[in-house]
């Protein structure tokens, strides 16, 4: 049985599923900062690392998957992460604002990527003060843990999705498969949880 790794920092992250939900509505509704608005919604459904939201390229996404290169990757190999229609549609709006190799650019400079500054800052306006935008990983495995009965995927499809290694390294050694569809049907599962109102 993998267990769920925990992240070293003491990071602020809501693990309620009501109080998530509620966050996550928080956000569709803030006016304005609307570049900032589509890459926080876009972090807290597929749960990757903010880094790897903020620095997204185009040129990465590949119709029904991103593939992340290596050398952007805290684990340094290639991943792929991939795509729900909801997902799609966040790209397409950020798309439309304006041209740019970073998806969600700098509203200052679009040649630069979003900061994390900017989405805390996004987070506190919104009236998300216990919350950090890293804390949506945390949200999302524990509920993911919790809800497995509900679910149905495994533990390496969930430590997968967060880019975790899964196994020992003899473990690792014969797995080839990185879990995408299945990671599809949990990103979808994790949608209809967040918009589904309890």
């Amino acid at each position: 049985t993998i267990l769920p790794k925990t992240e070293k920092r003491n990071l602020k992250a809501i693990t309620d599923e009501k109080e998530i939900k509620i966050i996550y509505k928080l956000l569709e509704e803030y006016p304005g900062y609307e570049i900032t608005k589509l890459a926080l919604k876009f972090l807290a459904l597929t749960a990757l690392r903010p880094g790897n939201v903020q620095k997204l390229e185009v040129d990465w996404i590949k119709d029904s998957m991103i593939v992340f290169p290596a050398s952007v990757m805290k684990t340094k190999k290639e991943f792929r992460v991939p795509l729900t229609k909801t997902l799609r549609d966040i790209l397409l709006q950020a798309k439309e604002m304006k041209k740019s190799n970073y998806v969600f650019y700098s509203p200052a400079d679009k040649n630069k990527p979003l900061s994390e500054s900017i989405f805390i800052v996004m987070l506190k306006r919104a009236g998300i003060n216990n919350h950090k935008p890293h804390g949506f990983r945390s949200s999302f495995s524990t509920l993911a843990y919790e809800h497995q009965k509900q679910h149905g995927f495994s533990s390496e499809v969930i430590e997968t999705q967060l880019s975790h290694s899964v196994g020992n390294k003899v473990t690792r050694a014969y797995m080839r498969s990185d879990f995408l569809e299945e990671r599809r049907g949990l990103m979808e599962w994790w949608e209809k949880f967040i918009f589904l109102d309890n």
